[in-house]
């Protein structure tokens, strides 16, 4: 039986939140930050995902060496979920793309829909881990370069025209 309870808040992002308190969190592993290399067993489709996300989650401090396999099987569900949907639009017909016919004439669900529904299932479940949903994100100050370096002037005019 699992743990019960919400999953703990990365100390990471507790940081960012000003809400971190090392008396609470006094064993906790640290891992080494990630050098975005991508696995070997990474190809195709999610290996070019792999190459977009990495580098973003890396400058969001959001990966680890130990996270990689995470990401990997990340970027091979989001590759297989468009591969799926690419399968059921090629098979639509007559306007229809998540039916098929068996052999004996029976309609049924296509079965790149069903391969495409728990491969979004698997996205969503990842992309959740990394920050990487709106509902995820929330509350979250990940840093942003272009945020540092801002003018301060214009920042000031930002704030004012907020406030009319």
């Amino acid at each position: 039986m699992g743990k019960r309870g919400p999953t703990p808040t990365p100390s990471e992002t507790l940081k960012r939140q000003g809400r971190y308190r090392p008396d609470r969190r006094k064993c906790e592993p640290e891992a080494p930050a990630a050098n975005a290399r991508k696995p070997a067993w990474i190809k195709g489709l999610a290996a070019k995902h792999w190459k977009q996300i990495a580098p973003l989650l890396i400058d969001a401090k959001l990966l680890t060496v130990l996270d990689t396999v995470a990401l990997g099987l990340l970027c091979d569900a989001l590759a297989e979920y468009l591969e799926a949907g690419e399968i059921v639009e090629a098979a639509a017909k007559d306007g229809v793309k998540f039916i098929a016919t068996t052999d004996k004439g029976n309609v049924i669900q296509h079965p790149a829909v069903g391969v495409r529904n728990k491969a979004w299932e698997r996205v969503v479940k990842l992309a959740r881990q990394f920050g990487m949903t709106p509902s995820a994100r929330a509350g979250m100050a990940i840093a942003n370069a272009a945020d540092e370096q801002r003018d301060p002037l214009l920042t000031l005019l930002h704030e004012r025209m907020s406030r009319n």
